[in-house]
């Protein structure tokens, strides 16, 4: 799957799902940051990759997590 594609299912996606989704990847979120927050976060999160805290997800996985946010966003 390509960026560009990734890209039309998020923006298929309501404000809510959107932001769900920031959440759940541990990104900024649409509102946006302050760009020293963006920066400081990406270095944080490169030493984790890094340093082996963190791992990258895998197409499946992601999608996964998105489908499971979904579920729970509709039970509560």
């Amino acid at each position: 799957m390509s960026i560009a594609q990734i890209r039309e299912q998020i923006d298929a996606l309501s404000y809510e799902e959107r932001v769900e989704l920031a959440e759940w990847l541990h990104i900024t979120t649409p509102l946006g940051d302050d760009e020293d927050e963006e920066v400081a976060l990406a270095e944080k999160r490169s030493e984790e990759l890094r340093t082996g805290k963190a791992r990258l997800l895998t197409e499946e996985e992601f999608w996964a997590g998105v489908q499971l946010a979904k579920k729970q966003r509709r039970a509560s």
